[in-house]
């Protein structure tokens, strides 16, 4: 539930922790009623305030209490929770919580943020909400593992690396900073099936399993899907638009050779949308900025996919004399697949879009590792029903 905390208190303000409360009392306790020392909603609360407040370790959030709040006023002030486990109790709590008992939370703050008409200003290119998709880690050794893990052989070296990674999708905005998460989906050694001959489950198959739970939660929310080239693939998209979603997919010259190729015989037979648009920024250091389109309908994805798709290329060309009167040229470039209609009167909207897909490591990955979140900090590997169906 960390990936909650990338700043959504735009969204929710100071609601925030009274809904995450009132959430977690739903998420179901499988200990034994008789063993129970202290209700699992204190013991969410808990490990949820330890990140909020960004403690390295749990012992360390511990030993704080001890030395800093003694009579726990602050953090029932803040949490509204007048139990705090210790480190050892936190850990072996946690350990049984299925991760996937937390998953309805991130639709109720989506939905939440939507009847409050605070994601309003989200929508873009006719009611279209952006949501980024895209995989992370959050733990790797070469010595700690769980049968969970996914290994990673190492021709040559005779090792063996053990990591944790998970996929998750944000909704995003061209020029919004601050982003909601809406949902995780782990990539666990299980493999998708749960089987334990599988040995490693992949980023393209928790995709998947993610856009299938995201439509079942918002069957009607008009969507535009970003994700890198791995996704732009006839099994993706032939999907997406079995949901009605449309998309905006990079797609790069190594991975989709049939289609750069017909996008080449298409512009040379003047059969592509060519155009630019210029403009000016910056105020003391002033900038010419040419935007190049070459936009070509009907492109075949590839020999599995012989459906035509909307190919944007895009070249940025940012030109400027540095104060030391240095002239300087920067060259950006971009390629993407959608289903879209661009033409020259939105195009310059739909490449905002499609490079908003960067907000998602930008802003909620980047967040997590380096903002003070410990996020690849390794807490407790755990060892019960950590990803085993309830």
């Amino acid at each position: 539930m960390i990936l909650c905390m990338t700043d959504i208190t735009k969204f929710h303000g100071s609601n925030l922790i009274a809904n995450f409360r009132k959430y977690f009392s739903q998420v179901p306790d499988i200990r034994n009623p008789a063993l129970i020392e202290y209700p699992l909603e204190d013991i969410l609360m808990s490990g949820l305030s330890l990140f909020i407040m960004k403690f390295p370790s749990l012992l360390q959030f511990e030993e704080w209490h001890k030395v800093h709040d003694k009579n726990r006023t602050t953090f029932q002030n803040i949490f509204k929770c007048p139990h705090i486990p210790s480190d050892t109790r936190m850990r072996e709590v946690l350990d049984e919580v299925y991760p996937k008992h937390l998953d309805f939370i991130f639709d109720k703050f989506f939905l939440l943020a939507r009847k409050q008409k605070k994601i309003n200003s989200y929508e873009r290119l006719g009611g279209y909400y952006l949501v980024s998709l895209d995989g992370t880690g959050s733990f790797h050794s070469e010595d700690i593992s769980c049968e969970f893990c996914l290994r990673t052989a190492h021709k040559g070296k005779n090792k063996v690396t053990y990591s944790h990674k998970f996929l998750t999708g944000t909704l995003v905005h061209p020029t919004d900073k601050i982003v909601l998460p809406l949902g995780v989906e782990n990539i666990t050694g299980l493999g998708e099936d749960n089987k334990k001959d599988v040995i490693n489950d992949c980023e393209q198959n928790a995709f998947m399993r993610f856009l299938e739970k995201f439509h079942q939660s918002h069957p009607q929310l008009k969507t535009i899907i970003l994700a890198d080239a791995l996704h732009a693939n006839a099994t993706v998209i032939m999907r997406l638009k079995e949901m009605g979603k449309s998309f905006i997919l990079n797609i790069k010259p190594g991975k989709h050779k049939k289609l750069f190729s017909a996008l080449k015989n298409k512009i040379a037979k003047n059969q592509a949308i060519i155009f630019e648009k210029k403009e000016e920024l910056g105020l003391k250091v002033k900038k010419s900025v040419t935007h190049h389109f070459e936009i070509v309908n009907g492109v075949p994805l590839s020999a599995n996919y012989l459906e035509g798709v909307t190919v944007v290329n895009y070249r940025e060309t940012t030109e400027w004399i540095s104060p030391k009167k240095v002239k300087k040229i920067e060259t950006k470039k971009f390629s993407w697949v959608t289903d879209l209609s661009v033409t020259s009167h939105n195009a310059m909207e739909v490449m905002r879009a499609g490079r908003s897909r960067w907000q998602i490591e930008n802003e909620t990955f980047n967040t997590l590792k380096n903002g003070g979140y410990e996020f690849e900090h390794n807490y407790g590997h755990g060892n019960k029903n950590y990803y085993l169906e309830q």
